[in-house]
């Protein structure tokens, strides 16, 4: 299976469980993979592919204009909406707050669903590991 992957998109976001977060925007660096068909090798056109530009907007948008204590939560949500507006087969993502604390360069998640039996809903995957 094919897919498509974004790396490295910076978004401004409230997210977090301390005053300090609910506040003020702090920088996240979000990767994704979206898992799609090969169709769009065959066909060269972007109705058979996910458009990358399209989920760029999307993903800032949802992560934006919102407030999340968790990056768990952040992490389904943006699924949850990958699934229902672009039906991409598995989602891989990777959700990183930027220098949070002095001594590491990135605290965050990484998390992989399936579409359940071809439908919108995740479920949890042993896809292997986006590294």
């Amino acid at each position: 299976m094919d897919s498509i992957f974004i790396e490295g998109l910076r978004v401004e976001a409230r997210v977090g469980v301390y005053e300090r977060e609910r506040v003020a925007p702090q920088t996240l660096m979000i990767d994704l993979q979206l898992g799609l068909d090969s169709e769009a090798g065959r066909s060269d056109e972007l109705a058979t592919t996910i458009d990358y530009a399209r989920v760029i907007d999307r993903v800032k948008a949802e992560v934006e204009g919102q407030y999340f204590r968790l990056l768990e939560r952040l992490g389904e949500h943006l699924v949850e909406m990958l699934f229902a507006e672009f039906e991409p087969a598995w989602v891989r993502m990777k959700i990183a707050k930027v220098g949070v604390r002095a001594e590491v360069k990135n605290v965050g998640i990484l998390l992989e669903r399936q579409r359940e039996n071809g439908k919108g809903k995740a479920q949890e995957s042993a896809i292997g590991k986006l590294e």
